[in-house]
């Protein structure tokens, strides 16, 4: 169900009206910097207690003008003003469906805190909506669902960093000059280079993961400097990777062994 939108008119109006109150209050970072992304509900305390929100799905997806997303009952929309450490949540409209009590207590929770959250921060890669009462966590959504699907496929995403077990692989540019990268095609089929091969293969994305049928082409001998890199985009390819994307950013891990590259759309 299609979370309710406020027209843009009506935005900019609450927008400009929270500004004009909070006066000369706001110290904090943009909003759009910090909150900007698609995320799924990790933990909501309130109170001093934690909440249990096993069994459903909440999504937030944030930019700088207003949120939106899937509460445990009802998709909703507001506004939001102000900066990191004076958030304002302004009109907070949910739909009108009923549910069981459980969800509709849980729901009513989720928006409270939501609607009078007042700093927005990033935590160990979560975004963290806190107020007076308590605070809601939220993890980046996998790469397969919702506004995060819709970048992954058809951007290309140039390598920006490598890791294999905690430690930092050097990269490098291929003999072409061309910066590794990977294109996720909508047509189901890859494009890119590790630097040193191309990269050639059909892939599928599931809930955040994302798998490839084969291992990419047989490789020349790789260049000192690429061949690292090549080794775990390599793997990376060949295993399979969870997707997270935040900030522009594509990160694609292979927990099992270790591996973690990083990418910026480009």
């Amino acid at each position: 169900m299609p979370a309710p939108r406020l027209r843009s008119s009506a935005l900019a109006l609450l927008a400009g009206a929270a500004l004009v109150l909070s006066g000369c209050a706001a110290t904090g970072a943009p909003l759009g910097d910090v909150v900007t992304g698609d995320w799924t509900l990790a933990a909501a305390t309130q109170g001093g207690g934690q909440l249990n929100f096993t069994g459903t799905s909440v999504t937030l997806s944030a930019d700088a003008e207003g949120f939106s997303g899937a509460a445990p009952c009802n998709a909703y929309g507001a506004a939001i003003a102000g900066d990191t450490a004076n958030l304002q949540v302004l009109s907070l409209i949910p739909d009108e469906l009923e549910c069981d009590d459980t969800l509709m207590t849980l729901e009513t929770a989720y928006l409270d805190l939501l609607g009078t959250a007042k700093t927005a921060s990033r935590d160990n890669g979560q975004l963290v909506l806190a107020g007076d009462d308590g605070e809601l966590r939220f993890d980046p959504a996998p790469a397969g669902t919702g506004a995060a699907a819709d970048a992954l496929v058809g951007t290309t995403w140039s390598l920006q960093s490598v890791t294999a077990q905690g430690a930092d692989v050097p990269i490098a540019p291929g003999a072409d000059g061309a910066q590794p990268s990977l294109t996720l095609g909508p047509d189901g089929r890859t494009s890119g280079s590790t630097g040193c091969r191309d990269i050639a293969l059909d892939y599928a994305v599931t809930d955040g993961l994302v798998e490839f049928d084969g291992f990419p082409a047989e490789a020349p001998d790789c260049s000192a400097e690429t061949a690292g890199q090549d080794d775990v985009l390599f793997t990376l390819l060949g295993f399979g990777f969870e997707a997270q994307i935040a900030d522009g950013v594509l990160t694609a891990q292979n927990s099992e062994f270790g591996l973690v590259a990083t990418f910026s759309a480009s």
